[in-house]
């Protein structure tokens, strides 16, 4: 923030805040600007101004009109589950025994210093910031992070990061020798060699005929893998001694034909361990001469390769095998540390700590070479991988329950911890969504609906109702509420205490979303049409002509309703739900749930890694995150600025600033 005065003549300047009851001079201030260059909520309020004075035959001085700062605070998410960094994390790299850093998407940075135990954000996830998908450790305080346009350096290992220019605007394979020493690689594209870690890049020679897949070094030798167009497409490797100069097809001693390469990598200073498709083996000399054996039927090699901690401890890069011999027998881990189309990366220290990392920004961590994982929790008090949430809502600013096919889980501190909720035994698991009838009353849409009488702390089945797959509940401020699915609606009048099944006309039965407003409800066809009731729920009439597929409702005002189809469009009512149009200015999207605040002017628009939000009743909406991170599936809200969200795999995020 800079504050200026314009002076005609010669004039001697002093800034001057207020505090305390007085005028104080800033020390240092007195040119015709002032800069804060940090400021945060304690700075709202503030006063400043100037005193000029002039020096002639008289000395005067004039204080200029006062300016007072507005710190206005902007929107932040705050993560709970399963990635308190809110990212997908892509790569991971140990500094020393207890210190490492690992980078993702929207240039996010986090680091430990108790070896995995705890961990702090160096740089969170930014929307619209290139992702970081590559991490070398040149030394014990030299790290480089790159991604597409985007290489940054640290030399204070890890805890500040500096914008270096990127040799490229591709993704890149890097490696280095030694701190100042690397290459770096595009995919199919040029080589860059840097001699002072870094900090300028040269052109280097690519392996003729090769699309460089893959780079490592250590000491002397760099090696790449990839395509060989000479060898019909097949894989082959390549190695390099004046740092990518110059290279030369690496001898495997066998034909490719019969090797069918997958990966190559060091299993130590000087020692290299390739996979064939049934073979493996090892050189002792950096690929000049190769001892060969034959790979067991359980361990299935894959392009990623193998990871080794020191010349004997090793593992898959799916997490799945682990060999304690330099890869010569192998044996499947006790637990593996991700499902496989998550895995993103792995590290190994020689004293057997692991670190896997995966697309879901889970943490995990190993204490004997990545045969047996744990979770490493930044929020829940249990590990939510796989719980894929649909159902979100608040009785008051701190109760709150969040419902998915796999369980229930409350929280009583406005989302920023979260615990699992004991199901009754007779319980199917299917719910869809959840809604306070009172601050103590919940009901969970599920094939058999459960309801709630203490806050979600304790659970019944509703004896004698099924409503079938695809559940739906809602309440209104008036004390009434409906259930529905493909078996039918049911309406109460008593805070779910007792159902009875009200006539729908033909409409459609399996429904999409559900929105209840003073007496008028809205249903959505999960194949289509809208029902819609003026009397609270006790008859229904097709809303004519709409034959829109809807999968979420929400209500602004008494006459504003929206709502999302599956083509991703939103749609809007004036009428409370007679007529609907697209929404001009909304572009198209993954969107899969909106939802506002009970006073109507905050709204979000949440889906498939994005998040839009309204201030205004929904007439404009400005995009808050991008990306493929996560996948919202429902928004509530503990007050009227503090929306929260859950999708699948377990993610949870409350929301601030709004």
């Amino acid at each position: 923030m800079t504050f200026k005065v314009g002076i005609e003549g010669s004039a001697t300047l002093q800034w001057q805040s207020f505090s305390n009851g007085v005028w104080a001079d800033i020390a240092g201030a007195n040119g015709t600007e002032y800069t804060i260059a940090r400021t945060s909520g304690s700075d709202d309020g503030r006063q400043f101004r100037v005193l000029v004075s002039s020096t002639g035959k008289a000395t005067s001085s004039l204080a200029s009109s006062v300016a007072t700062l507005k710190v206005v605070q902007g929107v932040a998410w705050s993560f709970s589950s399963p990635s308190f960094v809110g990212a997908s994390l892509n790569a991971v790299r140990w500094i020393d025994s207890n210190t490492a850093v690992a980078v993702g998407s929207g240039g996010a940075i986090i680091r430990t210093k108790d070896a995995g135990l705890n961990w702090s954000i160096i740089r969170g996830h930014v929307a619209g910031t290139e992702d970081l998908t590559q991490l070398s450790v040149l030394d014990s305080k030299t790290l480089l992070a790159s991604g597409k346009k985007l290489l940054l350096r640290s030399t204070d290992a890890g805890l500040s990061w500096t914008t270096l220019a990127a040799p490229s605007s591709s993704k890149l394979a890097m490696a280095f020798r030694t701190s100042l020493a690397g290459v770096a690689a595009e995919y199919g594209g040029k080589l860059y060699r840097t001699m002072d870690g870094g900090q300028s890049w040269t052109a280097g020679q690519v392996p003729a005929s090769a699309v460089i897949e893959t780079l490592e070094c250590r000491q002397q030798l760099c090696i790449a893998s990839g395509v060989d167009s000479s060898q019909m497409s097949r894989k082959n490797a390549w190695k390099s001694t004046d740092d990518g100069l110059s290279w030369t097809p690496i001898d495997f001693k066998t034909p490719l034909t019969t090797l069918d390469l997958r990966a190559i990598t060091f299993a130590g200073d000087g020692i290299l361990y390739a996979e064939g498709r049934y073979t493996a083996g090892r050189s002792r000399d950096g690929g000049s001469s190769w001892e060969w054996w034959s790979l067991p039927g359980a361990h299935m090699p894959s392009s990623s390769g193998v990871l080794f901690a020191d010349g004997a401890h090793g593992i898959s890069r799916s997490g799945a095998y682990r060999t304690q011999d330099g890869g010569s027998t192998w044996t499947k881990v006790e637990s593996v540390p991700f499902r496989s189309e998550d895995a993103a990366d792995l590290a190994l220290s020689s004293s057997g700590l692991g670190l896997a990392i995966d697309g879901g920004g889970r943490i995990k961590r190993s204490t004997d070479f990545g045969n047996t994982w744990t979770s490493v929790f930044q929020g829940p008090d249990h590990d939510l991988e796989g719980y894929d949430f649909t159902g979100v809502a608040f009785s008051s600013r701190e109760t709150g329950l969040a419902v998915c096919s796999q369980g229930i889980v409350a929280t009583n501190d406005g989302g920023k911890s979260w615990k699992l909720a004991p199901l009754p035994s007779m319980a199917q698991p299917d719910m869809k969504a959840v809604a306070f009838a009172d601050a103590q009353t919940a009901v969970i849409a599920n094939y058999m609906p459960l309801r709630s009488t203490d806050g979600g702390k304790s659970w019944q089945v509703v004896n004698g109702l099924v409503v079938g797959t695809n559940p739906v509940v809602g309440f209104s401020s008036a004390g009434w509420g409906l259930v529905g699915g493909s078996a039918g609606v049911y309406r109460s009048t008593d805070g779910g205490a007792t159902w009875s099944m009200v006539s729908t006309q033909g409409g459609p039965w399996g429904f999409g979303a559900l929105a209840i407003r003073d007496s008028v409800a809205l249903l959505s066809g999960s194949a289509g049409g809208m029902m819609r009731s003026t009397d609270s729920g006790k008859t229904w009439s097709l809303v004519p002509g709409f034959t829109d597929w809807i999968k979420s409702l929400a209500w602004v005002d008494a006459r504003t309703v929206y709502a999302l189809n599956t083509q991703g469009q939103v749609l809007r009512s004036s009428d409370a739900g007679l007529s609907w149009s697209p929404l001009n200015g909304v572009v198209s999207g993954r969107f899969a749930t909106i939802s506002f605040t009970k006073g109507g002017q905050l709204g979000l628009i949440a889906g498939a890694g994005i998040l839009l939000h309204s201030v205004d009743g929904g007439q404009t909406w400005i995009k808050d995150l991008e990306g493929p991170s996560f996948f919202w599936q429902a928004v509530g809200f503990a007050d009227e600025h503090s929306p929260v969200m859950v999708g699948m795999d377990g993610v949870i995020a409350t929301g601030s600033g709004y």
